[in-house]
């Protein structure tokens, strides 16, 4: 049995800070990571983890931030094949800290 996912990916930027900042001020990162992300995907990531095939279903963008995260899906065992390409438009981003 296939498990069929359909939903958004992204990319998120993974702030490493030292502490939960205050209101109002700005601290500097430490580190940056670059990670594939979304509901969608991240639940596809670990039932293959859990050894069931699993596919996703959704758009990316023509550029090389759906490229780092098509990369990802694979090494993740993440069938990415259904995927619809849209140029013209930019990868999603999260920022978190």
């Amino acid at each position: 049995m296939r498990i069929l996912g359909v939903g958004i990916a992204t990319l998120d930027v993974v702030s490493v800070v030292d502490g939960y900042p205050a209101e109002d001020t700005e601290v500097r990162a430490l580190e940056r990571r670059h990670r594939r992300g979304g509901n969608c995907t991240n639940s596809l990531a670990v039932l293959a983890q859990l050894g069931h095939e699993v596919s996703w279903v959704g758009t990316v963008a023509d550029d090389a931030d759906s490229r780092l995260l098509l990369a990802a899906a694979a090494r993740e065992r993440i069938d990415t094949n259904l995927r619809i390409t849209c140029t013209g438009v930019r990868t999603p981003v999260s920022h978190v800290s």
